[in-house]
């Protein structure tokens, strides 16, 4: 039973990272998410829960949206928000995508609004803990970015 149980840890381990190139951490957390919610193992994945992000000001707000805005990212007019659509060349892709994004999101506790149809994914990304754009955001969609370019 012991051996049956590390050769599936080890084949999903090995699928993560040929199919979606995770590290083996964020593969052991995905396999592991589960026992969280009853044990302290894997906690050192997840963003803490205790701190809240704060509001992207000044500088640091200024060079993360000029970042942004130079890979398609753009302000949400009416509310402090980014938005992006990518386009895939299929349904299967667009949704492989989101998959991948949605074990990142996961792994920051930070969930994007995300809209699909056939090969087309919207996102808008805002933290709502801190009512605009934080950190997370800036990173999240710099994940986003990698993975879409990963598809193309």
């Amino acid at each position: 039973m012991i051996s049956l149980t590390i050769v599936l840890l080890a084949s999903i381990f090995l699928f993560d990272m040929v199919v979606y190139g995770y590290s083996w951490q964020l593969s052991v957390g995905r396999i592991f998410a589960p026992l969280q919610k009853h044990s302290n193992f894997g906690r050192n994945q997840r963003v803490s829960l205790s701190a809240v992000p704060m509001r992207l000001e000044g500088k640091e707000r200024e060079n993360s949206i000029q970042k942004l805005t130079s890979h398609g990212w753009q302000l949400v007019e009416g509310r402090d928000a980014i938005f992006k659509k990518y386009q895939f060349q299929d349904f299967v892709t667009a949704f492989g995508f989101m998959s991948s994004a949605a074990l990142v999101a996961e792994r920051l506790n930070h969930h994007p609004e995300w809209f699909n149809v056939y090969n087309r994914v919207e996102v808008t990304l805002s933290t709502h803990d801190c009512n605009g754009l934080s950190a997370l955001d800036v990173e999240l969609a710099h994940h986003m970015d990698d993975l879409a370019k990963r598809r193309q």
